[in-house]
């Protein structure tokens, strides 16, 4: 069984970069190349459709939503924002660590189900569970390669 773990933005997950179709591209070459079975990911039901949904629907391969269910236990905390700020910021809060544990656990059970009966899989999650989720997943078995992929860097 081998796994390609890709971290990005969750937002280029559902919308991809900008309508450059980028990620799209990404995730059709690793299916390409990798000849993989199945596109898991990191979702959540109360967004829309994923880049990886629809690619995975036009190239007649399976789809996994591995994501952890809204329950009370997996909630984390809201991100920090100060509107008063100059300029306002917006800063991710990233816990609690225990919630995450639990959540990442959650998620190498789903991806374990999901990849029955399959060669190779694409899990897509959010970039800040990349080397956690990669670790876990290496110690289930298998072989794992790990990618991150988030918007290109702004021009200064």
């Amino acid at each position: 069984m081998k796994i390609i773990v890709l971290g990005t933005n969750h937002d280029v997950q559902e919308k991809d970069y900008k309508g450059t179709n980028e990620f799209r591209r990404i995730l059709e070459y690793i299916i390409r190349v990798k000849r993989t079975d199945i596109v898991m990911e990191e979702w959540t039901s109360k967004r829309g459709s994923t880049v990886g949904q629809r690619l995975a629907a036009e190239m007649k391969i399976k789809w996994a939503n591995v994501g952890t269910p809204s329950k009370p236990e997996f909630e984390t905390d809201h991100p920090l924002f100060d509107p008063f700020g100059d300029p306002p910021f917006f800063l991710d809060r990233y816990g609690p660590l225990e919630v995450h544990i639990q959540r990442e656990q959650y998620l190498v059970n789903e991806i374990n189900k999901a990849m029955t009966g399959m060669t190779c899989g694409i899990f897509i999650v959010g970039l800040a569970h990349l080397h956690s989720m990669s670790e876990r997943l290496l110690g289930c078995g298998g072989e794992i390669e790990a990618f991150s992929w988030t918007a290109p860097p702004v021009t200064m």
